[in-house]
């Protein structure tokens, strides 16, 4: 063979000899040095693997595969790259100004040069100078009037007022302004929400550590069950890590939780489906089934919430309240039709249910996706209702997600 090939060339041009993509002589060189060269044989190998591999993906009648050598080189540098699993938080109220801003960014400009001139022309008098509408017009030569009050309108966001005790309260209107940067009115149930202002006294924590461990009894279709009466906390996580050596949430330190829940009354937060699974099972218990999750939330009354159709700030820790994760039983109001707290808000919950099985799912297949109900203090209300379920990649910890446990009696 006058143009021998080496294992360097063989490694560019493996996917081309594969799908015969070069001369019959390459592909005679790259045949004769397979055969003589174990590395490259194995290299050729791995090659045929992938490409095997790339043949069975479940969604091939949706997706095809790459058909042709570069793309099928990119394929393979884009599956061996590492993948984490990382939930951005939400945009702050700033950064939807900003974004909406960045949208309108000539109403902006008109707006900024308004009002310089204000200010040079009349530094005085800033009263008579925001009231002077004719100025505007004048800085504006471009827009109509309507287009300026529009615009001038839409840029007067009211900030949130911070208060003791976790208040946080934001007015109606900038809510619905910084909703899609339209003037559209928010739903009924966010209009309801901003109004209602006033939380619990979050200092007022309705349990004590002998309620802890409590349970509801239940009874659906003549079988006998029981269900925590709160999620799972701290302090009892803390026991199961400490008699078992299970690994604990990665953010206490060590075994310890102090440092972010002084009492140990908060929820335990980061723990897998697997987690949940297991610390159910070391209490002699089981994660609950969609349907005894939501009967004990009340589903059974036709209400949205657990204590009715109305929602409020004052019944459920939710995104709207602005507070973070709070100790359980902090809402007295937060209670189900059969005396179980905190179904809605604060964390969500696992449940031992595929997120396939759920009303919002689209095109999710069992297994890796697991159903978690609630709603959260990250959440929106809409996801804090009795029938609305959330996925979870059951080997993906989240901050927001929790354990309440059911046992079955005889």
């Amino acid at each position: 063979m006058n143009n021998p090939k080496t294992f360097e060339e063989l490694r560019e041009d493996a996917y081309a000899f594969l799908d015969g993509e070069i001369s019959p002589e390459e592909i005679q060189a790259y045949e004769k040095l397979i055969a003589t060269n174990a590395e490259a044989r194995q290299y050729i190998e791995e090659i045929r693997n992938f490409e095997t591999e790339l043949d069975s993906i479940e969604f091939r009648d949706e997706v095809d595969p790459p058909g042709d050598s570069w793309a099928k080189f990119q394929s393979r540098l884009n599956r061996e790259q590492m993948e984490v699993d990382i939930q951005l938080p939400e945009a702050s109220i700033i950064d939807t100004i900003h974004l909406h801003l960045s949208r309108n960014w000539v109403s902006y400009g008109t707006a900024v040069a308004a009002c310089l001139m204000l200010f040079v022309y009349s530094p005085n008098d800033d009263s008579q100078t925001l009231k002077n509408q004719s100025q505007l017009n004048q800085v504006a030569l471009l827009k109509s009037p309507t287009e300026l009050e529009q615009d001038i309108d839409d840029l007067q966001v009211e900030a949130p007022t911070y208060q003791t005790n976790y208040n946080e309260t934001i007015d109606s209107s900038t809510l619905a302004r910084l909703s899609d940067g339209s003037r559209n009115e928010q739903s009924t149930l966010a209009e309801e929400v901003v109004q209602s202002n006033d939380l619990p006294s979050l200092e007022q924590i309705l349990i004590n550590e002998q309620e802890l461990n409590s349970m509801v009894s239940l009874e659906t279709d003549g079988m006998k069950w029981d269900i925590d009466k709160f999620p799972v906390t701290n302090i009892e996580y803390a026991q199961f890590v400490r008699k078992t050596g299970h690994q604990p949430p990665f953010h206490w330190e060590g075994n310890a939780y102090q440092l972010i829940d002084a009492k140990g009354h908060k929820p335990v937060t980061y723990v897998s489906f697997e987690d949940a699974q297991a610390f159910c099972k070391w209490e002699g218990k089981r994660l609950p089934t969609q349907k005894e999750w939501e009967y004990a939330a009340g589903t059974q009354s036709g209400h949205q919430y657990p204590w009715g159709n109305q929602f409020s700030v004052k019944m459920a820790n939710t995104h709207e309240a602005g507070i973070g994760l709070v100790e359980v039983g902090s809402y007295p109001g937060n209670v189900s039709p059969h005396g179980v707290y905190d179904m809605s808000g604060n964390v969500r919950q696992w449940v031992n249910e595929d997120f396939a099985e759920s009303d919002q799912s689209f095109f999710t297949k069992p297994g890796q996706y697991k159903m978690m109900k609630g709603g959260s203090f990250m959440d929106t209300a809409e996801k804090a209702t009795i029938k609305y379920s959330i996925s979870g990649d059951k080997d993906t910890i989240y901050g927001n997600t929790g354990i309440r446990c059911v046992t079955e009696r005889s």
